[in-house]
Formats: C-alpha cells, sequence, structure tokens
C-alpha cells in the first residue's frame, strides 16, 4: 500500500497543505476545530508517518549526532558508544555510528557521508595520527560541533574529552617501581596517536625506559607473542611490562606460556583497559594458565567521558556558552600486584 503523505490528507480533508503540516506539527494556524480534528483522525487513520529527510532538509536539522571510533574489537569503544547513545538520547539526540577501522581513508568518507546526512553534531575519536585534522577543523569551522573523545588533535582548537594518559601511566610505573621493577619493556601500538605517546611520556616520567625497550607493534595477538617471546627467553632480573593497550595482554600470555613463565608470579605487568579475554579454544585456555593471580588495570572512567561529552554538545547546540576547555580525566587503579 502506498504511504500516504501530507497532499493526499489535505485532498481527503478538503484544506491546503500548508493547513495539514501546521496542524500536524503544531504550527500556529486559524482554522477550526471541526477541520483540525479531521486532519488529526486522517492522518491517524491512515498511518500517516512524517518524512524526516524531507524535514531535515528544510530545517538544515536532523536530532542526529554522528559518532566515528577508530575500533571496534575492544571493549573500550563499545562501551563508550553505549554509554554516548544513552547519554544523547536523554538530550533528544538519535546517534549513527561508524566504524573507521583506524583508517584516514575511511574516517573521512564517514564524516562526509554524515555530513550529507545533516548531523547536528559529530563525536570523534580520530583515526591513526589525525590525519584528517584540517577537515575535521573545517567541519567544526562551518558551525557544526565536533567534540573529539578519547583521542583528541592536539594543534587544533577542537574540543576534546580524554583520560589523563601521562598521570595516569605515571601512578601504573609507580606501582611497577614500587614493586622491584628497574628494567621496564614498553609495549604500544603502531601508527602512533596523541593519547598513547601521552602513556609512554607518563611511563617515562617515573622509569626511564630505553628505546630498545620499547616495542610498537600492531596489537595483532601472534606478532606480540613473536615480540614478547624474544624477550622472554633473555629477560633480564627486575624486569616487568607496561601494556599501552588491552589488546597486548593475550599475546604477552601466549608467549609467557611458550617460555614457562607466570604473571605476576614471575613479570610483573600492567595494562590500560581491562583485557576482553575470550575462551574460544585450547590456545586462550593455555594462555589464561599463565596467570598467577592478578595483575593491576588501568580503568578509564568510560561513563564520566560519555556524560561529559553528551553535555558539551548539547549545549554547544543550544547556544549556551561552551567554549573550548578541554576535560582531562582521571583514571583509577584496579586489582593489586604481586611482589617479585
Amino acid at each position: 500500500m502506498r504511504t500516504i503523505n501530507l497532499k493526499d490528507i489535505a485532498a481527503l480533508v478538503g484544506v491546503s497543505t500548508t493547513a495539514v503540516s501546521n496542524v500536524l506539527n503544531g504550527a500556529p494556524i486559524r482554522i477550526g476545530d471541526e477541520k483540525r480534528n479531521l486532519i488529526l483522525q486522517t492522518a491517524k487513520k491512515y498511518h500517516y508517518r512524517p518524512n524526516l529527510l524531507a524535514r531535515s532538509l528544510k530545517r538544515r536539522k536532523a536530532g542526529v549526532i554522528g559518532i566515528v571510533v577508530p575500533d571496534m574489537t575492544t571493549l573500550f569503544y563499545p562501551e563508550l558508544i553505549r554509554f554516548l547513545e544513552t547519554e544523547l538520547f536523554r538530550y533528544g539526540y538519535q546517534t549513527l555510528v561508524c566504524n573507521s577501522g583506524d583508517s584516514a581513508l575511511c574516517e573521512k568518507k564517514h564524516l562526509e557521508t554524515l555530513l550529507s546526512r545533516f548531523v547536528d553534531g559529530l563525536v570523534i575519536s580520530p583515526a591513526g595520527n589525525g590525519a584528517n585534522a584540517a577537515l575535521i577543523r573545517s567541519i567544526a569551522e562551518q558551525e557544526t560541533p565536533v567534540a573529539c573523545v578519547d583521542r583528541y588533535l592536539p594543534n587544533e582548537q577542537i574540543h576534546y574529552i580524554t583520560t589523563d594518559g601521562r598521570a595516569a601511566a605515571a601512578k601504573a610505573a609507580r606501582l611497577l617501581r614500587e614493586a622491584g621493577v628497574r628494567r621496564l619493556f614498553y609495549l604500544g601500538e603502531y601508527p602512533r596517536h596523541q593519547a598513547v605517546n601521552d602513556r609512554l611520556a607518563g611511563s617515562n616520567d617515573v622509569v626511564k625506559i630505553p628505546s630498545r625497550n620499547v616495542i610498537l607493534c600492531k596489537p595483532e595477538r601472534q606478532k606480540i607473542r613473536r615480540h614478547c617471546v624474544k624477550i622472554l627467553r633473555r629477560l633480564p632480573p627486575q624486569a616487568g611490562f607496561f601494556l599501552e593497550s588491552n589488546r597486548f595482554l593475550p599475546g604477552l600470555l601466549d608467549a609467557a606460556t611458550e617460555c614457562g613463565l607466570k604473571i605476576p608470579r614471575d613479570l610483573p605487568a600492567i595494562g590500560f583497559d581491562p583485557p576482553a579475554l575470550v575462551l574460544d579454544g585450547a590456545d586462550d585456555y593455555s594462555a589464561m594458565s599463565a596467570l598467577s593471580g592478578p595483575i593491576p588495570v588501568i580503568k578509564q572512567n568510560v561513563k564520566a567521558m560519555a556524560e561529559n561529552t553528551a553535555k558539551w554538545m548539547r549545549a554547544k547546540l543550544s547556544k549556551s556558552p561552551a567554549e573550548f576547555r578541554p576535560l582531562l580525566l582521571k583514571a583509577d587503579l584496579i586489582e593489586l600486584i604481586a611482589k617479585v
């Protein structure tokens, strides 16, 4: 059955299309109660639904916030998206979520698509090393509110809400130092972006890490295992590991299993964000057996990150004062580490 439109209702009731539109949208109009009720009854009878796309084109507003994140394979971003959707919905906004896969080209296409749909604002965790910074800046300059979340663009006046990664990493490094670690190995992501650079800097503030002890690679389990096995085969005394991302833990556990070591009994380690350990086969059960006890984890306040992002976006869209005032959130350390 063909969908009924404003013109159809106007013909059935015997009024103008403008009159039907004003009545259905609650706009002021001089019309008798009989005609008003007939318009409403006819719309209900034929299950009229407004054309949201046409309304967006007319008003240049869609009631939608676009969200672009670089990775959906960790626990962090799905949790962040869930909180963002909840908070933005409270303010009357729905969301369109895109996954860039940490690809600048993919991110660029997603941004162009979202803008073509007249989203009211953008929440973005920039891909890679911020290759689309100029594009994101131009979007913000054209009065589409843009907020960076988790990752940020340090050389741009683009509002951001993120964890104080430098302070959190320094706290973690101090805990490792107190546990007796004097030779710290750092497992980090490649390519880099500012948020993870902050974590490396914070670790170095406490324990000076020789460049040869900084291992940067794509967080793929087999690659991490190979890098770690080389280290664990010649493990120096008083060594420990800092894991820049929760994705590095499975690979480290695989390497520890291969080398007959237990974490943290033989090798103190600390991670950033709770890990997603999925028991999907014999290798996964074997990797879990490398844990001799709990390891400490830096836990970001994802809920606060989402709440503050949504609050800023609402203020910006309501034309309230929402100046560039980046927010650095405190992270917590959970679990305890065994003494060496």
